[in-house]
């Protein structure tokens, strides 16, 4: 994964302090500098990013309840679920989805996937749009592309995990018998240690 330089200002005597005492511990500033931003960002970014997917699932929800002529309320009802039980599932469904976004944001990154700028033009022809480049010229400038660029990579992400995932078929019956096996040779093992020291002691 490509790495990136952090700059910060600290008096200079308590760093030289720092630097002193943590190297009585065998580490080093700068070892320990890491581990506190690793600690930052499973702090933050996770959490940040579940909010930002919840937002967008209930976004989603209300624009396609409004689509319908449906209300909220009659949702409920039908799905005989109350409004809390409602938000506790979009919660748990933004936390399964930001899991599984990060992991492929993370696999993207460790090999290196690129979105190309044909790519993202592509999508917006796809979409149907008039004019296809004016739609993307509105996005870019409303600061919106980065989420079809995301999009991308994480589809790129999938499918370069199906091409390097390595399947194997699991047969419940087959283990079962290798390991029926494997027990009897065993005791068979365990049974002529047994003889063998019977006929030692004779």
């Amino acid at each position: 994964m490509k790495q990136a330089t952090i700059q910060i200002t600290f008096e200079e005597e308590k760093l030289r302090a720092l630097r002193r005492y943590i190297a009585k511990r065998d580490s080093t500033l700068e070892a320990e500098l890491q581990k506190a931003a690793q600690r930052l960002y499973e702090k933050v970014v996770p959490a940040a990013v579940q909010e930002q997917t919840e937002a967008k699932l209930l976004q989603d929800f209300f624009a396609q309840l409004q689509n319908q002529g449906a209300s909220f309320d009659a949702y409920l009802q039908q799905n005989g679920i109350t409004a809390d039980q409602f938000k506790a599932d979009v919660k748990q469904q933004a936390a399964d989805t930001a899991k599984q976004d990060m992991a492929l944001d993370a696999w993207a990154a460790h090999f290196e996937l690129k979105v190309t700028d044909e790519e993202v033009l592509e999508e917006f022809e796809k979409s149907g749009a008039k004019d296809p480049k004016a739609l993307l010229k509105e996005w870019r400038e409303g600061g919106r592309l980065y989420l079809v660029r995301e999009a991308l990579l994480r589809t790129h992400a999938v499918l370069d995990v199906m091409e390097k995932a390595k399947v194997t078929e699991y047969d419940p019956a087959e283990e079962a018998e290798a390991e029926k096996k494997a027990a009897k040779k065993s005791s068979k093992k365990a049974a002529k240690k047994e003889e063998e020291a019977a006929d030692a002691e004779a």
